[in-house]
């Protein structure tokens, strides 16, 4: 990928680890883009992929989340509730509307700042939430124009370093490790049905994941393949 002007700060870290990658795996053949729009003309929102990394260990959806504060990824109200246990009529009547009227077993993530109202995100805005969405779309795109679609994964990236100021807040284990018990993926949407977490609390982390998985997951020839169907149809 030719490098453009970044303005958004947590995409270009992102882009510059998986430069990183490209020069220390040259054997994994990694391809990146940036900034695709992808529709299937079926009636939805385009979904806007920040990026997409293709190597012989697989094709990657990359959400990156340049956030600071104290960031609860994927929980519930009782969760919240329990954690902000001495604080709780504050805290409840200081969440946005749409965090209040969900659900007490709805999943969404918090991101609370110091002297600044709470930002709360869930369904279509729900950073892993959006990430799914993407998978399924891409797959369902892919599987129109290749005889046999790729398996796709996809991450959240929360970028932001973190410090005494700046948390990420993971009571349900969904970050960084590979816990079967949690985001079973349906085979259908995505791909494949290889359980995985939501995402990554860095850049290390997610670096870390994807040396340790498999190599030779797809030939050179399959990379091409998809390479090609990426350009054509989707960037041209």
């Amino acid at each position: 990928m030719q490098e453009r002007q970044y303005t958004n700060r947590g995409e270009y870290e992102t882009y510059k680890m998986a430069r990183a990658l490209q020069e220390q795996y040259p054997e994994d053949g990694i391809k990146l883009y940036a900034n695709l729009f992808l529709s299937l003309n079926d009636g939805e929102p385009n979904r806007q992929i920040d990026h997409l990394l293709l190597s012989h260990r697989g094709l990657f959806v990359l959400e990156t989340k340049y956030w600071s504060g104290t960031i609860y990824h994927e929980i519930t109200l009782t969760q919240l509730r329990r954690e902000c246990a001495a604080f709780w009529p504050i805290i409840k009547d200081s969440l946005p509307g749409t965090i209040r009227n969900l659900n007490s077993s709805e999943l969404f993530t918090l991101v609370a700042k110091s002297d600044e109202p709470l930002e709360g995100y869930a369904n279509w805005h729900d950073p892993a939430q959006q990430v799914k969405t993407t998978m399924a779309k891409l797959h369902k795109f892919l599987k129109g124009h290749l005889q046999i679609p790729p398996f796709v994964h996809g991450f959240v990236l929360y970028v932001y370093p973190q410090s005494n100021a700046n948390t990420i807040v993971d009571l349900n284990g969904r970050l960084d490790g590979d816990d079967d018990t949690k985001n079973a993926d349906d085979e259908e949407f995505t791909g494949h049905n290889v359980t995985e977490p939501d995402g990554f609390s860095s850049l290390a982390s997610f670096k870390d994941y994807y040396e340790h998985m498999p190599q030779t997951v797809m030939t050179a020839e399959r990379t091409a393949e998809i390479a090609k169907c990426i350009e054509t149809e989707i960037i041209e």
